[in-house]
């Protein structure tokens, strides 16, 4: 009798975990066949550049408060966003190249490829001249240093278009600590942590990437219960420091290095949010922004103001950055490229 009923439960387990082994391969297939690999922002880790994309992977945007989300990002083979349906162009070759570099404000996961400033300014060029998005999430001059010597540099494009934020100079003391330099001292590379194997499952798996999502938003929700929705300032730091000897370092190597091979540096900066969006803010501080034109023009590296035409467009009424996401909204992004377009007509359309 205790053997049958051992036998029965044993059996009674098998059909359940046999069941849901069916469930998740079946939900698996499910959210492949539909496209529906959720994620936030993919990076593999690098023994070079600390963190890369992934080559030749997709994934279906969304943000933890649901402000923005639903369109497919894409990283082409050489791991450089780019659309959905579109492969890696090698930029050597071509004369008037365009590469753009930056942290996550140029990667612009927060709105489709074609409404990002450089998918608008790859439409504008039109075949004219390859325009090449480098950008990655958490870099910063030390970062960008290590990226043009390792993936733009053998490309030689005629145009670098560099946008800095204000965490680069927190992020270039981060990954100086962990830096390999030579004997001369300077920064050869920058190792990332070793990814864990479920990592790298849950990265693989669309069903573990949809439970990650839902519990971010639930998460997010929660702790957001009851509040008033509008413009804040509060879900992401603004940083505004000065720019510090090591970032400076960094840059004036990069400046060094582009003009070596004939490579034109141009340096654009994120407008401050906050100065953006309340007047008071505009006059009681020198935001980064500003810090960074100064820097430029001390060294003759030409600098596009983006500050002036956001306040611009602000005052008319443009939602420029999401309410609590930091980053451009479709508005924002237009009003980038429709500067770049407008200061550089002959690098990017011809005219």
């Amino acid at each position: 009798m205790g053997r049958d009923v051992s036998r029965e439960r044993s059996a009674r387990a098998v059909l359940l975990i046999g069941g849901f082994l069916v469930a998740v391969v079946i939900s698996e297939l499910l959210l492949r066949i539909f496209g529906l690999g959720y994620g936030g922002v993919h990076m593999v880790s690098s023994d070079v550049l600390h963190h890369v994309h992934p080559p030749d992977y997709r994934f279906v945007s969304y943000h933890r408060s649901r402000e923005h989300g639903g369109h497919v990002v894409y990283y082409d083979e050489a791991g450089r966003r780019a659309h959905p349906d579109q492969s890696a162009v090698d930029l050597t070759g071509y004369e008037g190249a365009v590469a753009v570099m930056g942290d996550s404000f140029v990667e612009a996961l927060q709105v489709a490829h074609e409404d990002s400033f450089v998918g608008r300014l790859q439409t504008a060029a039109n075949g004219h001249t390859p325009v090449q998005n480098y950008g990655t999430s958490s870099y910063g001059p030390a970062l960008y240093l290590l990226q043009w010597r390792h993936q733009i540099r053998q490309q030689r494009p005629s145009y670098i278009f560099l946008m800095l934020f204000g965490n680069d100079v927190r992020n270039d003391a981060e990954m100086t600590a962990i830096a390999q330099v030579d004997s001369c001292g300077e920064i050869v590379a920058v190792s990332g942590a070793e990814q864990t194997w479920f990592a790298r499952v849950a990265r693989s798996t669309y069903l573990a990437r949809l439970v990650r999502k839902v519990q971010l938003q639930l998460v997010w929700a929660w702790e957001h219960w009851g509040e008033e929705t509008g413009e804040s300032f509060l879900d992401f730091l603004e940083e505004n420091p000065d720019i510090t000897d090591l970032t400076d370092g960094y840059l004036q190597q990069l400046v060094r290095e582009t003009r070596e091979v004939g490579t034109q540096l141009v340096l654009l900066a994120v407008p401050s949010k906050e100065d953006t969006l309340r007047r008071a803010a505009r006059t009681t501080r020198r935001a980064f922004h500003d810090k960074v034109r100064v820097w430029a023009e001390q060294h003759r590296v030409p600098f596009v103001d983006l500050a002036t035409p956001f306040l611009v467009a602000a005052e008319a009424g443009a939602r420029l950055f999401f309410p609590r996401d930091i980053h451009f909204t479709e508005e924002g992004h237009r009003v980038v490229a429709d500067v770049l377009l407008s200061a550089y007509p002959k690098v990017f359309t011809g005219e």
